[in-house]
């Protein structure tokens, strides 16, 4: 009966301790995906033209295919997720904001991703692009305190194949189990011709496909691992039934 005694303890224990699941995001996670955007004078919109998808039926956004993706992101591969648009008065470039679920995914909402900064473009700077064969555009539209010049996100970079638009994203994944994770990526695209005409074709409202990559860096948050809770609820009971049984 002691025996008995002991075990109905060590059941108990388990049931009041209960296990906790691993925290799922993980440092070095890569999101890969490629998408659609027209690109405005102080806008990006995200086009919903994925083949495949149907879930892309909001005017705020734009859908995504999602391709090769490593760690917390692996789960998506092959499937599809949704992205906002950029509007710079609200997404203000150079300066911190919020734009939360930037990045959501079709299959599930265990993670999603928050824009929070979009840095300026570094290349040598001109309105027009003309000439110059690496560029950031200038805008009158986007000037403000903490951006005087009016400077773009993109950095224009001729190529044997035209010319490469890329800008950068700084966020944060947010996780179901409540880890956070720093997240810094790129978006590139190529288009034809020199920066000059791929600019001026840009705000003529020509498409552009972007290929996106994500990293996950610092994360916070961390869910402890669910089998220190249980052995820590388990020590304590069977201590207790221990003392019980030398009485």
């Amino acid at each position: 009966m002691k025996f008995h005694f002991c075990s109905t303890l060590f059941l108990a224990g388990a049931v009041v301790f209960p296990a906790i699941s691993f925290g799922a995001v993980i440092t070095g996670s890569q999101l890969h995906f490629s998408t659609s955007a027209t690109i405005g004078a102080a806008s990006i919109t995200f086009n919903c033209n994925q083949p495949g998808d149907s879930t892309c039926f909001s005017t705020t956004l734009g859908d995504f295919a999602v391709n090769g993706t490593t760690g917390t992101f692996s789960q998506y591969n092959g499937t599809f997720g949704l992205i906002q648009h950029i509007n710079n008065s609200a997404q203000p470039l150079n300066q911190p904001f919020s734009l939360p679920s930037f990045i959501a995914f079709d299959l599930n909402d265990a993670e999603t991703i928050e824009l929070t900064f979009i840095p300026l473009g570094n290349n040598p700077l001109s309105a027009s692009c003309a000439g110059l064969s690496h560029c950031t555009p200038q805008n009158a539209l986007l000037l403000t305190p903490s951006n005087p010049q009016g400077i773009t996100e993109f950095n224009l970079d001729q190529n044997i194949n035209g010319t490469a638009f890329v800008f950068g994203v700084v966020g944060t994944i947010h996780d179901i189990s409540g880890q956070t994770g720093v997240i810094t990526g790129t978006f590139t695209a190529q288009s034809g011709g020199d920066p000059q005409q791929a600019w001026s074709s840009a705000l003529a409202g020509s498409p552009l496909s972007f290929n996106a990559s994500l990293t996950v860096g610092d994360v916070t948050g961390a869910v402890p691992e669910p089998t220190s809770f249980v052995m820590v609820g388990l020590a304590g009971v069977g201590l207790l039934a221990f003392r019980r049984l030398h009485k």
